[in-house]
């Protein structure tokens, strides 16, 4: 939407409480300081942290009420002039890798809790019986006191087993899940200004998008994606001496091939895309047509629960009328949620 990134597709993302995106950071002087920043929020994930119940999200209606997020993003030029703002809607009504709708991984987690749970029972009930029995002299005590002792340390280790074991069923699931099924849609208005000052703001680009991911045997995920937008400019935009008015619609098809695993994975794209463009200036009217072609390869790493880093380099073609041409496009992003193990 903020024109930080080369392509238009929309990717599927899990849906995570808070999330932040910094990019452009290969843009402007210095590179290394990046020039857009977005942030997207799951209001009702968020708004019941440490509280939510899968109990809660099986009631009608409240598994697509949590897929909803609303963004925020915002960006400036290379010079850090101009500035654009950006508000989105996103939701995702088709997902298979997500654990707390996947009944069989509820009952293979249900199964564990159930084992640690009869390992807490244990535990009390040594604590009952043996404090009930009448006490004895020392020796006798102290022989007490270290069974019971040695009881419940078989029973903690246990237990610690118990819980590396759904860590690890977790970690599976991940690893088994992340090229799954999946469709996004989402739509976003941007607020463009001439300078910093927020009065010369105005809403001058929509956008829709959508894709649907599926799996391609364990190793890959195969998206493909539209994306719709409508973008109107006047001279306060434009380098041009003389008043005009712009106003583009544009439409693009994107196909996005990932290989690889959960952590680590590459991605080859091509995009096709199309614009009519119409233009009043001194008072005649233009209409001109465009088309326009990318090819992109990439990856993403994920570093941690937390924090994925993405990069990609490709090349983009323009047909315009009166200025055909190529380029060299890239971008390097990262990627920031609330770790899985954050308690509010």
């Amino acid at each position: 939407m903020l024109n930080s990134q080369s392509t238009d597709i929309l990717r599927p993302t899990d849906v995570k409480e808070l999330s932040v995106i910094v990019s452009d950071f290969l843009k402007g002087s210095p590179s290394v300081i990046p020039k857009s920043y977005s942030l997207e929020i799951a209001p009702y994930l968020l708004a019941r942290a440490n509280k939510l119940k899968l109990s809660d999200l099986n009631k009608k209606g409240n598994q697509l009420l949590s897929t909803i997020r609303f963004s925020l993003g915002t960006s400036s030029n290379k010079d850090g002039d101009a500035r654009q703002s950006a508000f989105g809607l996103r939701f995702t009504p088709l997902n298979k890798g997500d654990a707390r709708f996947d009944t069989k991984f509820k009952n293979d987690v249900g199964a564990i809790l159930e084992e640690r749970q009869n390992l807490d029972s244990r535990a009390v009930e040594i604590y009952i019986r043996e404090g009930g029995l009448p006490p004895g002299d020392s020796v006798t005590n102290a022989i007490r006191e270290k069974r019971i002792q040695s009881i419940l340390d078989s029973l903690s280790s246990q237990a610690g087993l118990v819980n590396d074991k759904l860590n690890s069923l977790r970690e599976k699931y991940k690893k088994d899940n992340w090229n799954s099924k999946k469709m996004d849609f989402a739509v976003a208005l941007m607020l463009s200004s001439p300078d910093s000052l927020a009065k010369n703001a105005k809403v001058n680009k929509f956008s829709a998008w959508g894709t649907y991911a599926f799996p391609i045997k364990s190793w890959g995920q195969g998206l493909l994606g539209a994306v719709a937008s409508t973008n109107k400019l006047d001279s306060l935009f434009t380098d041009l001496e003389d008043p005009v008015n712009i106003n583009t619609k544009s439409f693009a098809l994107s196909a996005r091939l990932y290989f690889g695993v959960n952590r680590l994975k590459g991605f080859f794209e091509c995009q096709g895309k199309t614009s009519t463009q119409v233009y009043t200036l001194k008072g005649v009217k233009n209409k001109e047509d465009n088309l326009s072609a990318l090819l992109n390869l990439g990856g993403e790493l994920n570093i941690n629960s937390s924090m994925w880093l993405e990069f990609n380099t490709g090349l983009s073609f323009t047909d315009q009328k009166h200025s055909p041409h190529s380029k060299l496009v890239g971008g390097f992003n990262l990627r920031f949620a609330i770790p899985e193990k954050f308690n509010f």
